[in-house]
């Protein structure tokens, strides 16, 4: 896969400790960045490193881009990935950043899913001011956080993102899109409202 070079700021720099992002800022992220997941993933490769160092804000259009694919792997093959030693055998190898890399990607078998957990733990991030490694868990032993400004609808949808279980969180980046949709409608519907001018009335003086 070719890489153009593109000039910019990565995300880590944007999500300094404490900023808080408001819920059309993380809309934008998770719609953009789930768009280019599904394109990765029709291609049949999985990113297996999405964190904020490798997400960049273009400096021309402000759009965010993808960056790092040395670490992309082809679905098909992505069940284990192995080192062979002469005794040794097969040993699982983990590729990904601690904090973003899903439960099954540490076990050395990424999915799509595994990219989209990676995208809502930056989401949380965002709208917590946390850093990965600052998360509480729950007692069932998911991340714990909260939002309070955060529409509940969003919520659920995040907090699915993150789920340990793959088998309970979105299978791929489209089907996230597809639970977002609404809400990206409803915010491109607000932000193309016209707005009202009011305009000084001339009076007669009596």
């Amino acid at each position: 896969m070719v890489q153009e070079f593109v000039d910019g700021i990565t995300l880590d720099r944007e999500l300094a400790q404490g900023d808080i992002w408001g819920t059309d800022r993380v809309l934008e992220l998770l719609q953009q960045v789930l768009e280019v997941l599904a394109f990765v993933h029709s291609h049949k490769v999985i990113h297996r490193d999405v964190k904020p160092a490798n997400i960049m804000r273009r400096s021309h259009d402000r759009k965010l881009v993808l960056l790092d694919f040395g670490a992309v792997k082809e679905i098909r093959q992505a069940t284990t990935s192995s080192i062979t030693g002469a005794n040794t055998g097969s040993k699982t190898v983990a590729i990904g950043t601690v904090g973003y890399a899903s439960p099954e990607q540490l076990q050395g078998k990424p999915r799509e899913s595994s990219d989209v957990y990676a995208l809502g733990v930056i989401a949380i991030q965002a709208l917590t001011g946390e850093q990965p490694q600052e998360f509480l868990e729950d007692e069932m032993g998911e991340i714990f956080w909260q939002a309070p400004d955060l529409p509940p609808e969003i919520y659920r949808i995040i907090r699915k993102m993150v789920k340990r279980n793959y088998r309970e969180r979105y299978n791929s980046a489209l089907d996230a899109l597809a639970d977002l949709q609404p809400f990206l409608d409803q915010q491109r519907e607000q932000l193309s409202a016209p707005t009202a001018i009011f305009s000084p009335i001339n009076r007669k003086p009596y």
